[in-house]
């Protein structure tokens, strides 16, 4: 099923904007570690979307 262009932005910004929420909050986010696991999973669950 293709995906639409809203729904891209959704699954693309959706983890990006929590991860975000959170450090703002000053919750414990480590965003090195963010920066290289969640890219791979990001694009993986795009791949399974065509």
């Amino acid at each position: 099923m293709d995906l639409t262009d809203p729904l891209i932005e959704m699954m693309l910004i959706g983890p990006l904007a929590e991860l975000s929420c959170r450090w703002l909050s000053g919750a414990d986010v480590d965003l090195d570690r963010a920066a290289k696991l969640l890219p791979p999973r990001i694009w993986a669950g795009l791949r399974r979307g065509e």
